[in-house]
């Protein structure tokens, strides 16, 4: 009995993205108050430092896209596909209920993998103008359903939560708070 209560209190933790985000090895808090979202990491040997938000650590979410900063530099855009099948994207699409932004690339570009049973991954990682910056801030402010489709040879969609979108802007606005 004691094992099953276990069981289900893991899976719902996984499904509310709460338990298992917890910072990879070499972030750490990018300041000290006690609601702090941001997590930052230097790299030595490419000179540079990252900071991501912490929803984002969680490895079992099914997310899309990322935002994250690298420091004193740029905004980047990761779109991510985890799934059995691949779907082999090259074009990734957000909607909101007053807009739509498209980002296309060659599929060569992309990060792809076949992990433990045969689940396959699917990614690329983009800069970000600050143009595009603005133009996706818009979309996450927008009202109404936030969708994602990662579309190549099959497709997939995705509908961004609160969670997700909070995140994303929070991002974006530290990013023009601080650049």
């Amino acid at each position: 009995m004691r094992l099953k209560y276990l069981s289900c209190i893991f899976i719902l933790c996984l499904l509310s993205n709460g338990c298992m985000t917890i910072p990879p090895q070499n972030y750490s808090p990018l300041t000290t108050k006690k609601d702090n979202n941001f997590y930052i990491k230097h790299d030595e040997f490419k000179n540079a430092s990252f900071i991501r938000h912490k929803l984002f650590f969680n490895k079992y979410a099914d997310l899309p896209l990322e935002l994250y900063i690298v420091k004193d530099s740029n905004l980047r855009i990761t779109f991510t596909y985890r799934g059995s099948d691949w779907i082999f994207f090259d074009q990734a699409i957000l909607l909101s209920s007053t807009d739509r932004m498209e980002f296309s690339f060659k599929s060569y570009d992309k990060t792809t993998n076949v992990g433990y049973g045969g689940a396959v991954f699917e990614s690329i990682d983009l800069y970000l103008s600050d143009q595009d910056s603005q133009k996706l801030l818009n979309i996450l402010n927008a009202s109404g359903d936030h969708k994602v489709r990662l579309t190549g040879k099959y497709y997939r969609d995705y509908i961004l939560n609160k969670n997700k979108i909070n995140a994303l802007k929070e991002i974006l606005d530290y990013y023009f708070g601080n650049s």
